[in-house]
């Protein structure tokens, strides 16, 4: 079964970020509010979703259409993306069945490219796995991390093309998308750090590990990032401190140990810098906000 809509206009991010869970932690949802595309990095997801059960493992995905309801579980526990987004068209089934589907070739102009409706029409399957694309996708997702800590219209318009290009990836089709603005040995570097960035990692570490000089690296994160090294593995951490802060149940300092900061005072200290508040006025304005979503009524 797929879904299918079309991206004349481009879908809207309105949240994102990444959650671990522990083992046994389950979640139920009744007519999700918008489209919420799941990538599991690692562990296992099951969900049942409107009736159907899907299972999920490292580097599966699930999406789950505007007024879904699921029933999530996990047994040894995981860690996910997930993206909220919105389309101008909502997704509907299509009635014929998918056909891959051939440019057609111009006589006159040998490189031009279809123009066209069809050629803004995508197909999503209901699951499916990254096949292959897996460093393309979580190098598009580190960079809307980046972005989104600095945000400005003209990044979230980036954002918004960064995750139309992972939709087109995971067309049915057999979509791939742009190649990797990147060089490998960089894209490889950032999927090290979006993986293990609360394990304590450093400049001499990733060093270490792609045997590669401090001077080159930094160079690499200069010219194509903007950069430096530690400023990137600050800022993703500073990302994954929001999505931990809004769960309740976390300390500060549970929080800053588990994003490998053993001094929590310097944990405190860089994210007021990053975000103007500290974690604890972060986490207080967060529950208010969410308690006044859930006290609103929906229409």
């Amino acid at each position: 079964m797929f879904y299918t809509t079309d991206l004349h206009t481009l879908p809207e991010v309105s949240m994102m970020g990444r959650v671990t869970q522990k083992p046994g932690y389950t979640s139920v949802q009744n007519r999700i509010p918008e489209n919420i595309l799941i990538l599991l990095r690692e562990g296992d997801m099951r969900f049942t979703l409107n009736g159907r059960d899907y299972s999920l493992f490292g580097n599966d995905w699930l999406l789950l259409p505007k007024g879904s309801s699921y029933h999530l579980t996990t047994r040894g526990g995981c860690t996910y993306s997930y993206t909220h987004f919105r389309l101008a068209l909502p997704f509907t089934v299509p009635e014929e069945p998918l056909q891959k589907e051939r440019a057609p070739r111009s006589a006159s102009f040998p490189y031009a490219l279809p123009v066209g409706e069809r050629t803004h029409c995508i197909f999503l399957p209901f699951s499916g796995h990254l096949r292959g694309e897996e460093e393309k996708i979580w190098t598009l997702l580190t960079e809307c991390d980046m972005q989104r800590l600095f945000l400005s219209p003209p990044r979230k318009l980036r954002i918004d093309l960064y995750f139309a290009e992972i939709l087109s990836i995971l067309d049915a089709r057999g979509g791939t998308g742009a190649e990797n603005e990147y060089p490998a040995i960089l894209s490889r570097v950032l999927r090290s750090i979006h993986e293990h960035c609360r394990e304590g990692i450093t400049l001499s570490s990733l060093c270490k590990t792609f045997r590669l000089s401090p001077q080159y690296l930094m160079r690499l994160f200069r010219k194509h990032l903007n950069t430096t090294v530690t400023q990137y593995i600050t800022v993703l951490r500073m990302s994954h401190a929001l999505e931990l802060l809004r769960q309740p149940g976390f300390r500060v300092c549970d929080v800053a140990d588990m994003l490998g900061y053993q001094n929590t005072y310097y944990f405190c200290r860089l994210f007021k810098r990053q975000f103007g508040m500290t974690p604890t006025e972060y986490a207080r304005h967060a529950m208010a906000s969410y308690t006044a979503e859930k006290q609103t009524p929906q229409t």
